[in-house]
């Protein structure tokens, strides 16, 4: 089951999902559970709305944009490393000039445009930890996913996934932010996979009807 510290997930209809399927295909109820935590898993990866980076871009043509690069510089600053070879700490904070704003606003707006691969992967990560397969087209290390399967004497699963904010970031609203996103996609992922663990145990109910009804 996914856990998480931000809000909680009602995973009775789950549950129930998983039972009836074990029952109508024969499987055991761990490797039930096994399936059920990694499609969870990439599910909610799917349902993680991916950044249109064309639409961010444009945000630097809205006013309230510059505000808000302007508020950010004041309050906590805009950091990143830059240079390929020699690789240089850029700070702009407090004061700053015309050109720093700028240099301020494609680094926010790169940012933005990189946040839904970051969320993304925490829940391909965790998926992974179920024998899963997905592909990680960044290699970050503030993205942790943790896992245990399901064994004939222990039939429960769990995964969970942690997004770690820069070193020194205390933005609530970012965290907020980050919380709605990973809540909405598990929700997603709980209703799609349950449905669909019902459709098919539904299928192979009807299939074995016919074939008791056919001796």
């Amino acid at each position: 089951m996914p856990r998480s510290a931000g809000f909680e997930v009602d995973v009775k209809d789950f549950q129930q999902a998983m039972a009836f399927y074990a029952a109508a295909t024969g499987k055991d109820k761990a490797s039930v559970a096994n399936r059920g935590a990694k499609n969870l898993a990439f599910r909610a990866a799917q349902f993680t709305k991916k950044a249109n980076a064309s639409e961010i871009r444009s945000l630097k043509s809205k006013a309230w944009w510059w505000q808000y690069v302007s508020k950010v510089i004041r309050d906590s600053g805009v950091k990143w490393t830059a240079g390929r070879k020699k690789k240089r700490t850029v700070e702009i904070k407090g004061r700053y000039t015309k050109a720093q704003l700028a240099a301020a606003s494609r680094r926010l707006l790169t940012a933005r445009t990189r946040s839904a691969g970051f969320m993304r992967l925490g829940f391909i990560r965790a998926g992974k930890k179920f024998g899963g397969k997905g592909a990680e087209k960044a290699k970050l290390t503030r993205v942790k996913a943790v896992g245990r399967m399901a064994k004939p004497n222990q039939e429960a699963a769990f995964w969970g996934a942690s997004w770690e904010g820069k070193k020194g970031s205390r933005n609530a609203r970012d965290v907020t932010k980050k919380q709605k996103i990973v809540d909405r996609a598990i929700k997603k992922s709980l209703r799609f996979v349950t449905e669909d663990m019902v459709k098919f145990a539904n299928k192979k109910m009807a299939e074995r009807a016919r074939q008791i009804s056919a001796r």
